[in-house]
Formats: C-alpha cells, sequence, structure tokens
C-alpha cells in the first residue's frame, strides 16, 4: 500500500468517523482507535524498508555505527509517543496524552546524554 492509499484511505474512514459521531458518539471513538491501529499497521512495511536501509548505511559508513542505534531508537520512541499520545487524546484522555508525551522525552533526554557527553568531552580535548 503507498502512502496515497494510506491517505486516500484515512480520509475515508475520517468521513465514516464524522458520520457514526452523530449518530452513536461512543461507536466513533472505538472506530477511530480501530482506524489509528490499521493505518499502522499499514505503515509497517515502510518501518522495515526503512530500517534495512539505515542498516545497509551502518555497515558503510562504520564511523557513524554506534551513533546509528540511538539515533534508531530515538526515531522509533518519537514516533509510538506520538502515536499513543494521539489515541489518548483521541480517547478524551487529555492529561494522560500530556503524560505519554512527557514520558517519551524524558526517555529521549536518556539517549541523547551519552552522545552529549562524548561530544562535549571530545570538544574539551580540542579545546585544550
Amino acid at each position: 500500500m503507498n502512502i496515497i492509499s494510506i491517505c486516500a484511505l484515512a480520509v475515508c474512514i475520517s468521513v465514516l468517523i464524522l458520520s457514526v459521531r452523530q449518530i452513536k458518539p461512543d461507536m466513533a471513538h472505538v472506530l477511530s482507535i480501530a482506524s489509528a491501529i490499521l493505518l499502522f499497521l499499514a505503515v509497517i512495511p515502510y518501518i522495515n524498508e526503512a530500517i534495512s536501509q539505515i542498516k545497509e548505511f551502518s555497515h558503510i559508513n562504520i564511523g557513524s555505527a554506534k551513533y546509528l542505534e540511538p539515533i534508531i531508537k530515538i526515531t522509533g520512541i518519537a514516533y509510538i509517543t506520538n502515536i499513543s499520545s494521539q489515541l489518548c487524546a483521541d480517547a478524551g484522555e487529555t492529561a494522560l496524552a500530556s503524560r505519554v508525551e512527557m514520558a517519551g522525552k524524558v526517555a529521549i533526554c536518556m539517549l541523547t546524554i551519552p552522545i552529549a557527553r562524548e561530544a562535549f568531552t571530545k570538544i574539551t580535548g580540542i579545546l585544550q
């Protein structure tokens, strides 16, 4: 499924959700969450392709291989956090959505600290 199909499916689902929301608002929330999961499953092949290309790149450029793993993890955390937060917000749980975002930011921060520490160490070494 290409991106145009995914976007077209999302628009059709949005129209369906708007129609269902007028009749059964509770069912619209369930349909919204189910459609988000369906669309995520449709995107998984693209995610796998991106990961395989990044792995291929890491074999070519040996110098950046140690930074590639944290970058992949950070990207994954950002996407998963965003999707989870949006699902919580769609379900009406805005407070929970903001806590999910905060947890994602903390997790990303924890992954960047060793990279920042190494960068500052190298800069300090160069300046001395």
